[in-house]
């Protein structure tokens, strides 16, 4: 537990406090909360000596190699150090969180402990915004009033980052209950199901206060991918329709809570009303400019500024992101940042792949693993997402957990091989 603790307790509470710090989208908070990771991560390396040069993290460093490659050789690499910092930071968090997971039992403290942090972060934003809607620590908001935005700027960040927690939460409740039938199902709720089942609400209930059509429909198609696959597992004896009406009860009591919130934004026109279609094809003709190696990260504003004219201005002039992950880091990293971008996220599902053939409440973090990479890439083709420093780390940390439960198991079936 001490060791448990140890590794995964510093890297929680400097998520949390990078998602207070207006998700570290400042250079500032990005390079000091970077270098606080590699610390941690330097020091879980060294007392963790079952963290090795696997072929996933060969595939990592080659892709992180890749991009920082391109990058140096781009027009402006200087600019881009918060954002490789960033880079490098998500793999120190994913392999911290691994390495704190050696048995099915520390699987089980990290899970614990992350659902607190989690709930933390949910309550803190419920509240805020109940407290003052239109606010950020007390300034009114540049736009997105009356949505909720935790500490971020943009609501559609906010409803990336709760609708993984929202998952993260539903995966909780399903391994306590997935277990057994109806029988007992309350006696279950109250006594395992209780800290991720808040999590659940409030997480969902952040969801919806943000407003964001694409990120509640990505969590409905994660959400409802998760419990189909939680259903195909033979051990699951809970009958299909009761997660299923709990969360359309759960959801639309929520959707009723959250006022005119969401009901505006139901009735708003298209997603490409508010200018994506135009954001896009500048975007598009950024990359143009530069497809190899892309303008260099964290210029996304001065790669489109040649292609903005005065009456697309009032739309384009203060955009910081494409509201597409792809076309995001192709006006960035071009082609060759792209490619390693792909090698870095290759690198961070294979380990997944282990734990499909496992027992049920070990691939629970795997199937979890997955619908938060579905709602990430859906949502990434509308939103701002994995552009900001904050949520890139929570999903590393997520995938990080997932790939040390792999592990574990592999372990303990190599020591009990008549299990």
């Amino acid at each position: 537990m001490a060791k448990t603790l140890f590794l995964a307790g510093p890297v929680l509470f400097l998520l949390v406090l990078a998602t207070a710090l207006f998700g570290a989208d400042r250079p500032a908070f990005a390079l000091f909360l970077s270098g606080a990771f590699l610390s941690v991560g330097a020091v879980a390396a060294w007392v963790t000596p079952r963290i090795r040069l696997t072929p996933a993290i060969w595939l990592g460093l080659w892709g992180g190699a890749i991009v920082v490659l391109g990058q140096s050789l781009g027009p402006h690499p200087a600019i881009s150090l918060p954002d490789l910092a960033v880079l490098l930071a998500a793999g120190a968090v994913y392999l911290t969180l691994a390495g704190a997971v050696s048995t099915g039992r520390q699987a089980e403290q990290v899970f614990r402990a992350m659902s607190i942090a989690v709930l933390l972060v949910g309550i803190a934003a419920f509240f805020n915004f109940i407290a003052s809607p239109d606010t950020v620590y007390g300034q009114t908001k540049a736009f997105h009033e009356g949505r909720l935005t935790a500490a971020f700027l943009s609501a559609n960040t906010a409803a990336t980052l709760f609708g993984m927690f929202s998952l993260f939460g539903l995966a909780g409740v399903l391994r306590v209950l997935g277990g057994g039938g109806l029988a007992g199902i309350f006696d279950r709720l109250g006594k395992g199901a209780t800290l991720p089942l808040l999590v659940l609400i409030f997480s969902l209930t952040c969801l919806m206060l943000t407003g964001s059509r694409g990120g509640i429909a990505a969590t409905i198609v994660a959400g409802a991918g998760l419990i189909f696959w939680d259903r195909q597992e033979a051990e699951s004896k809970l009958p299909f329709w009761v997660p299923v009406m709990a969360i359309l009860i759960v959801g639309a009591g929520l959707t009723a809570a959250s006022g005119s919130v969401l009901g505006d934004r139901l009735t708003e026109g298209a997603i490409d009303g508010n200018g994506r279609m135009l954001i896009w094809q500048v975007s598009l003709a950024a990359f143009q400019d530069a497809p190899l190696f892309g303008h260099g990260f964290g210029r996304f504003e001065e790669a489109i500024a040649p292609h903005i004219t005065l009456e697309t201005a009032p739309i384009l002039i203060q955009q910081g992101a494409a509201h597409n992950l792809l076309l995001q880091w192709l006006v960035q990293g071009g082609i060759v940042g792209v490619a390693g971008g792909l090698a870095i996220l290759a690198a961070a599902i294979l380990p997944l792949r282990a734990g499909l053939a496992r027992r049920r409440r070990q691939r629970g973090m795997m199937k979890l693993a997955g619908a938060m990479m579905l709602l990430v890439l859906l949502h990434g083709m509308l939103d701002y997402g994995l552009e900001i420093p904050a949520v890139v780390w929570w999903l590393s940390a997520f995938l990080g957990l997932g790939a040390g439960v792999a592990a574990a198991e592999k372990t303990a079936k190599k020591k009990s091989p008549g299990q």
